[in-house]
């Protein structure tokens, strides 16, 4: 959701908890975005599967209520929403192993599937993985 007015939440993102919500984000608040105060909220694995063949805009609705009692409430509705439906965004099962390598063939896969569902996880699954490449060498 998009905003000419700020929200006054004290917070760039968050991990929700008990939520059709799993994290939310002020996007303007990254390095090198300016602009108006727009924010990123990312549904549950769970949810999105249970609420795919909703309407888009139902779909918004929940998930701006979902939103709204995350942060406690909010005084004004955003000047503008959308979404994007991406069922494959989100590892559900991770391998549980910080990167595959095969140092006689030199191949090696890491990334956040390994190791968990963020972004987090896809650099500590590549941070892993090279240093093993270099002990080798």
């Amino acid at each position: 959701c998009i905003r000419d007015r700020p929200t006054g939440l004290f917070f760039d993102s968050a991990f929700v908890a008990k939520s059709p919500l799993d994290w939310i984000s002020r996007n303007n608040s990254k390095p090198g975005r300016t602009g108006r105060e727009s924010w990123v909220a990312v549904a549950t694995p769970e949810w999105t599967e249970q609420y795919q063949k909703y309407s888009e805009a139902e779909i918004m609705d929940l998930l701006y209520q979902a939103f709204v009692d995350a942060v406690g409430g909010l005084q004004e509705k955003p000047d503008f929403m959308d979404m994007e439906f991406w069922p494959d965004a989100k590892t559900i099962q991770v391998a549980s192993k910080e990167y595959l390598y095969d140092a006689e063939l030199g191949i090696g896969l890491c990334g956040d599937w390994c190791l968990g569902t963020r972004l987090e996880s896809a650099f500590l699954s590549g941070l892993a993985m090279a240093n093993q490449i270099i002990e080798e060498t």
